[in-house]
């Protein structure tokens, strides 16, 4: 028999399952009218060729033959004989220019629903890495599915954040931020892969910082090294030394340790002095806020 921390961690779990599957539908449609607004241009074309062979057409004819110069085929176009043909050829070229427009509130769209199955996966890994109540109970107001419904007229409570920022380096690496210390250990020791890329301010207090990639390009480590800087007491002194290492080589700290308190087998410290205008790059790079 499941204990009842296990049961709401499998409730939620499923929860998310059906997000994430909704929201991938959703995914799918959007990419399908990505698609069709991409072939505005056949649109477009497809109209200019009815403006060039106006001349051939007589008033009740159901479709006219045309001659493409692009491919130099015969093309052979609808015509609606109830509605006059001007009429529908202005019709052609305002859908044609509609689905040019369209086009970047897809690109947006989509990019957005990417984000967001990004983070329903993340959380789905998160809670499927539980494996005491203890921890269930650090993580669990995240979950607001969990929650008791609003009743009418109760003002609703903000959904909870992840535990970290998401910044995007210039090749489109993700870098983690951890918001709070609980958050940092979570970010460390739960979510962090062995091989991906660690680090924090020497000595100083601050956010722990992971880079999601086993191999990140130089200017992707001097991104996470200003972030790391930033996100500590550091910040506003301008430099400092940030350690370097790999998040196979951090692990919990000694008993009796304060939260966020990790050990570092293996590292290596870089000088770094704050880059204003890089630092205000990532500002505007950053995917969760």
């Amino acid at each position: 028999m499941k204990l009842s921390w296990e049961n709401a961690v499998s409730t939620t779990l499923r929860q998310l399952h059906k997000n994430l599957k909704r929201t991938t539908s959703t995914m799918d449609t959007t990419r399908q009218d990505l698609q069709l607004a991409e072939g505005w241009e056949n649109n477009y074309h497809e109209a200019v060729l009815l403006q060039s062979n106006l001349y051939s057409y007589k008033k009740g004819d159901t479709q006219i033959s045309v001659d493409d110069w692009k491919d130099g085929t015969t093309k052979t176009l609808a015509i609606e004989p109830r509605i006059p043909v001007e009429e529908q050829l202005k019709k052609r070229f305002k859908a044609a220019k509609k689905l040019q427009k369209s086009i970047p509130h897809f690109e947006r769209r989509l990019k957005m629903l990417q984000s967001k199955a990004l983070i329903v996966e993340e959380e789905i890994g998160l809670l499927e890495k539980i494996s005491c109540e203890e921890e269930w109970e650090q993580i669990k107001h995240r979950f607001p599915s969990l929650s008791p419904q609003s009743k009418p007229g109760q003002k609703k409570i903000p959904a909870p954040k992840l535990p970290y920022k998401k910044y995007q380096a210039k090749d489109g690496t993700e870098i983690w931020v951890g918001r709070t210390a609980r958050d940092n250990e979570t970010l460390s020791l739960k979510l962090a892969r062995g091989n991906d890329w660690w680090l924090h301010t020497a000595d100083v207090p601050g956010s722990h910082i992971v880079i999601r990639s086993e191999a990140p390009a130089q200017e992707t480590l001097y991104d996470a090294m200003q972030l790391a800087l930033q996100h500590s007491r550091l910040a506003k002194a301008g430099e400092g030394e940030v350690i370097l290492t790999q998040a196979k080589f951090v692990s919990r700290g000694p008993g009796g340790h304060r939260p966020g308190t990790v050990s570092v087998s293996k590292h290596k410290k870089c000088r770094v002095v704050a880059d204003p205008a890089q630092l205000e790059r990532l500002k505007k790079s950053i995917l969760l806020p």
